[in-house]
């Protein structure tokens, strides 16, 4: 610290970005080393010293263009001194390093540094950046400076980069400042398994004063329509794309840590209003992308996953009894498993409605897709189910994600595939038809990797 303030109070300013950048290189651009000296040292210092360091700021970036780390350094260094001088350099390149922050699914004190000066300057972050930095900031392991940063950006109502959210920015303008209140409400909602009395209390009435008459007193079709509307597009592939971490997880099948606390609310607001038909389906298809794995990730959000389990298992509405017991066939997380068995009692069955319904899209997932086609021996079914979801003697338990829906019944392996309901990418795709039903195979329920092939048939 000595040679840097030498360096500034004699004016001599290639000096001084020599030491700061020296010190970069040597703690590596971690904060808690030399480097994070260097930026509170040059904080500190007095505004002409900070003025006299800014000037040859632009000429030195150009010199360091082979540097990428060297030119991030001096943008951060420059950001620390620049709030409060009469001239802002290299703003356009400031500006392109929180554009790439905006396709991460973290921003780190670098970027938090660079936003606080455009904001100090007056200026507005992209959307974009904002949810970077939001996403950041509700993290465990945020820096107290990313959460206050993160605090002091309530716009937009929701983070970008999510087509159910998106949805929510673009239509809010047009319905009134209560549904605004209501999504700041959602957004407000704790991972608790129960909420508050005081933030229940307060939903109702929000949703009571998006009707002229109580919810009480009408169906709420409209305020239940809006909301599963907007669930309905939760899981879908993001409209900004985010970068593999250093880990190489896949960040863009895990809902945006900032919204989901909004998703939650949404949820539980939709509980309090009168069970629909499409209610129930909505709840059921939210599980099931919530337990929807992501590569080095794990399951989406296991919280509101049993959230909307719970819900569905007080509705108490004949169109949603099937579907707790429809998930229970289906889900292969140990967690959700236990719960769902807890709510739904052991006569129930899988049976499905006569009616044929129209083929759904199969579930995005890394696991082994097993479809059942055949409805005719329930008995059966629970056999093969229970082969399938049983760790064998050495401990092993397959991948499977099982897909038990009426809208199969009877597709043969060919349909499946002619129909293009086989997801794109999948591995594997087995079909549990009638033969496969009536006569389980140890080798399925044991070692499916061994079944090797773009799309299986019958088993």
């Amino acid at each position: 610290m000595v040679r840097l303030a030498e360096a500034g109070y004699a004016g001599d300013w290639v000096a001084f970005w020599d030491v700061a950048l020296e010190a970069h290189a040597a703690g590596s651009g971690l904060r808690g080393s030399v480097w994070g000296e260097v930026l509170d040292a040059a904080q500190r210092m007095p505004r002409e010293v900070r003025e006299g360091v800014a000037l040859p700021a632009s000429a030195r970036f150009q010199q360091l263009k082979d540097d990428v780390a060297a030119q991030r350094a001096l943008l951060v260094l420059l950001a620390v001194i620049s709030p409060g001088l009469p001239d802002d350099p290299l703003v356009p390149e400031r500006r392109a390093i929180l554009a790439s922050a905006g396709r991460r699914f973290e921003a780190d004190l670098d970027d938090a540094t660079l936003a606080q000066a455009e904001l100090a300057a007056g200026r507005e972050l992209t959307a974009p950046a904002v949810a970077a930095i939001r996403r950041s900031s509700v993290l465990p392991h945020a820096p107290h400076s990313t959460v206050a940063l993160g605090r002091e950006l309530p716009e937009p109502v929701l983070n970008v980069g999510e087509p159910w959210a998106e949805q929510v920015l673009a239509d809010l303008p047009g319905l009134g400042a209560g549904w605004t209140h209501l999504l700041r409400h959602a957004l407000s909602s704790t991972s608790a398994a129960t909420p508050p009395a005081r933030w229940e209390k307060e939903g109702r009435a929000l949703l009571d004063a998006l009707s002229p008459q109580p919810c009480g007193t009408h169906d709420g079709a409209e305020i239940s329509r809006r909301i599963i509307s907007w669930l309905a597009l939760v899981g879908r592939p993001r409209t900004i794309p985010l970068e593999p971490g250093i880990h190489r997880e896949q960040f863009n099948e895990v809902v945006d840590p900032y919204n989901a606390p909004a998703v939650r609310g949404l949820v539980r607001l939709l509980t309090y209003l009168p069970p629909r038909p499409e209610t129930a389906a909505s709840l059921s298809t939210l599980t099931e992308v919530f337990l929807r794995g992501a590569g080095r990730v794990g399951p989406g959000d296991l919280k509101i996953a049993n959230l909307c389990i719970r819900a569905l298992s007080r509705m108490g509405d004949e169109t949603a009894s099937t579907e707790p017991a429809r998930l229970a066939a289906s889900v292969t997380h140990r967690g959700a498993r236990k719960l769902l068995q807890s709510v739904v009692p052991c006569t129930v069955t899988a049976e499905m409605p006569p009616e044929r319904e129209a083929p759904r899209s199969l579930p995005r997932t890394d696991d082994t897709l097993l479809i059942r086609t055949d409805l005719s021996d329930h008995a059966a079914w629970q056999t093969l189910h229970t082969a399938i979801t049983t760790p064998g003697d050495d401990d092993f338990l397959a991948n499977v994600h099982i897909v038990d829906d009426p809208a199969y019944r009877d597709l043969t392996t060919e349909q499946v595939v002619s129909l293009a309901l086989a997801p794109a990418g999948a591995f594997l795709v087995i079909v549990a038809d009638r033969i496969a039903v009536a006569t389980p195979r140890d080798a399925l329920a044991r070692r499916p990797p061994a079944l090797r092939g773009r799309t299986g048939g019958g088993v």
